[in-house]
C-alpha cells in the first residue's frame, strides 16, 4: 500500500509542475486515502494530521480555483 501511495504523490508532484492546483488537489486527496488507511491500523495520531492536511489542501485548492 505504501508503494501505491508514493507514487500517487511522486504523480501529483509530476503534475504539480504542470498545474500547481491540479497537483495539490490529487496530493489532498492522496493524504485523505493515508487517513483512512492508518485509521483501520489503529494509528490515530497520524492518521489525523493527515486528514487535517488533507483537508486544508483540498479545501484550499476547491476554494481558490483550478
Amino acid at each position: 500500500m505504501r508503494k501505491i501511495g508514493l507514487l500517487f504523490l511522486l504523480l501529483s508532484i509530476g503534475i504539480a509542475f504542470i498545474n500547481v492546483n491540479i497537483g495539490v488537489f490529487i496530493f489532498g486527496v492522496v493524504l485523505f486515502i493515508f487517513s483512512i488507511v492508518n485509521f483501520q491500523s489503529n494509528k490515530r495520531a497520524t492518521s489525523y494530521i493527515y486528514f487535517l492536511f488533507g483537508l486544508v489542501f483540498t479545501i484550499g485548492t476547491i476554494i481558490t480555483g483550478f
